[in-house]
């Protein structure tokens, strides 16, 4: 079966095929080849957590795989997913891809038994980026749409928008909303504001914070442009969000104009500049907070070759540390399961990485190879 679904009614019934039948699977998508990297496959339906990782080329294909975070199984899938793919996951028993510009959908996977339970569609190239979930309501950004839109998570129809073409920038008239966070009853957005006619060269990248119940849009100015994701400190009420700037120049060395900003939630304000790129000597990526340090991949380059390292930044001191080196852009999906205190990323030379986040050391069941990177993660607990 093909991806004729999007363009059905939405219904919130299991097919009876499954998932494995929709991407066209001829027999059970859970294997018992694990690589050697542990032990042999486990029922998804009786593992209590999971990682949900997908996978693309960004060319051809895409795919997945499921590892159990308790009995550790590794659990690889050679079909195909959409090549350019986001996951996330918010409790309950959704799974939640964001399939992109090409599909414009959401695709809904039951966490039990990893079968389709829901699939609607976007409007026509829209290029969905990032969802938020709250009162069985998806809030859902856009790159090439000024609007919020709001859908309901039982069925996806279609509940609400908010339009946000007020903060777009004035070449393209798109804000390309990029990350959303939901705090009490308010949804924080990034808007990136990116040129799109002029090779994407980013503009004035915003913040803005909608509160749900009266629709007000409160916008903030953010001092680097190209921001990339948010981190909550719930002990400061800081958001840190990492920007990414121009990136390179014409010749391709890193421009390293970008930093790390922390925006003070209780006033809506730019509090400080964790870090910058000149000062990290290195070009951000997103980042993932744990126990008061942001984790992220940091890109360096040297003789014009470029590398990657794993960083940690201490929030208390800005004392950075390196946890990790490897290949050049490799860094992607990282994600933090809290009950095992494990740094989960995606290293698009050696597969799935594991860091123990108590000592800073890398496992030692780590390195599992996938047939393609790794481009998100989701922890399913």
């Amino acid at each position: 079966m093909s991806y004729k679904s999007e363009n059905s009614k939405p219904t919130r019934i299991a097919s009876a095929l499954g998932f494995g039948a929709m991407l066209g699977l001829t027999g059970c998508i859970f294997s018992t080849d694990n690589g050697g990297s542990g032990p042999a496959s486990t029922p998804v339906a009786v593992e209590k957590g999971i990682l949900f990782a997908v996978t693309s080329d960004y060319q051809t294909a895409g795919g997945y795989a499921v590892f159990g975070l308790d009995s550790q199984f590794v659990d690889k899938s050679h079909d195909t997913l959409f090549k350019d793919v986001g996951v996330r996951y918010f409790g309950g028993d959704d799974i939640i891809l964001l399939n992109r510009l090409g599909r414009d959908n959401m695709q809904i996977i039951g966490r039990h038994n990893l079968k389709t339970v829901l699939q609607f569609k976007f409007p026509a190239l829209s290029n969905p980026q990032d969802v938020a979930l709250k009162d069985s309501l998806f809030y859902v950004g856009f790159y090439a749409d000024a609007k919020i839109r709001v859908y309901r998570q039982s069925d996806g129809a279609p509940k609400d928008s908010i339009d946000i073409s007020a903060y777009a920038d004035t070449s393209d008239h798109l804000p390309e909303t990029s990350q959303l966070f939901l705090h009490g009853d308010k949804l924080y957005a990034i808007l990136e504001n990116l040129d799109t006619k002029h090779d994407y060269a980013p503009l004035q990248a915003k913040l803005l914070s909608i509160d749900l119940k009266t629709k007000a849009i409160q916008s903030l100015d953010l001092p680097f442009g190209n921001p990339l994701s948010i981190a909550f400190d719930s002990t400061t009420g800081k958001l840190f969000i990492p920007c990414w700037g121009v990136v390179t120049n014409p010749d391709y060395t890193l421009k390293l104009d970008g930093g790390i900003v922390a925006v003070k939630l209780s006033t809506f304000t730019v509090s400080d500049t964790l870090a910058t790129e000149k000062s990290l000597g290195g070009s951000l990526s997103k980042a993932v907070l744990y126990n008061g340090k942001l984790y992220m991949g940091l890109t360096t380059a040297k003789d014009s070759s470029f590398a990657d390292k794993l960083i940690a930044i201490n929030l208390g001191d800005g004392k950075v540390t390196e946890i990790l080196q490897t290949g050049g852009y490799a860094v992607n999906g990282l994600v933090v399961d809290e009950k095992t205190g494990t740094l989960f990323f995606g290293d698009k030379d050696l597969g799935l990485r594991k860091i123990d986040l108590a000592t800073g050391l890398e496992k030692p069941d780590s390195k599992i190879k996938l047939d393609l990177p790794i481009i998100d993660l989701a922890i399913v607990r």
